[in-house]
């Protein structure tokens, strides 16, 4: 079993990662099997009080992403095959770090480019165009139709800041928990190879003992075998 089904997961993180890759329906399903290993889709539906078919849309969407896999085990008592799911968090901290680094680079690049556009929100809808879509619609939001205000270029720096921040901050989590898998992965791996080389050592031990005593008792038969042969 992998070290990290045992170690501190940064679970608010992953949580994001679910809502931004398979939507916010699918962070429950992610919840219950998180820290778990092989967990049956039936499980999952029973603990959810979903269908085995809306459960199985969901663990799809995270297919696509490879946040999940599964292995398959056939039923001995209803003849059909089962899908075990486990949540892959590498996968995921990956995904983290590729996609935070991008956010970093667009964020910095909108930090650079302050003053040379103009962008524009709604404030009904909180939604943010910029300039040539703003011109598009005339400056009213389509959806309330209220007319759209530009955004000031020190409220443009201020959400610029606050995005990076928030991106380094999730970057040099998921980075840390990454290398801390890594170690205590290493150190596992490491473990079971000595462990396998005092077994093959005691092993040869054993043989090495066994062939010593067989000898012995060999040796000892035929002397006495020798011994009866000269009383004859």
């Amino acid at each position: 079993m992998h070290t990290y089904y045992e170690m501190q997961i940064p679970e608010e993180l992953i949580k994001e990662l679910v809502k931004e890759c398979a939507g916010t329906d699918v962070v429950p399903l992610v919840t219950l099997i998180l820290k778990k290993k092989n967990v049956s889709e039936f499980k999952i539906a029973e603990k959810m009080e979903l269908s085995v078919n809306q459960v199985r849309n969901m663990l799809y969407r995270l297919n696509e992403k490879n946040l999940v896999h599964s292995i398959r085990k056939k039923d001995n008592v209803k003849g059909w095959y089962i899908y075990y799911w486990t949540f892959d968090i590498n996968n995921a901290l990956n995904l983290i770090i590729e996609s935070r680094g991008e956010l970093l680079k667009e964020s910095r690049k909108g930090l650079r480019e302050i003053g040379l556009k103009r962008d524009y929100f709604c404030e009904h809808c909180k939604m943010n165009f910029g300039e040539e879509e703003a011109l598009e619609i005339q400056f009213t939001c389509e959806e309330c139709g209220d007319v759209l205000k530009e955004i000031g270029e020190d409220k443009k720096k201020r959400n610029f800041e606050r995005k990076l921040k928030k991106c380094q901050f999730d970057l040099e989590l998921a980075m840390e928990t990454k290398n801390m898998i890594v170690e205590k992965e290493a150190k596992l791996t490491l473990r079971r190879k000595k462990a396998e080389e005092k077994k093959k050592a005691e092993e040869k031990e054993a043989k090495k003992l066994a062939k010593k005593a067989l000898k012995k008792t060999t040796k000892k038969a035929l002397k006495k075998t020798t011994k009866k042969t000269v009383k004859k």
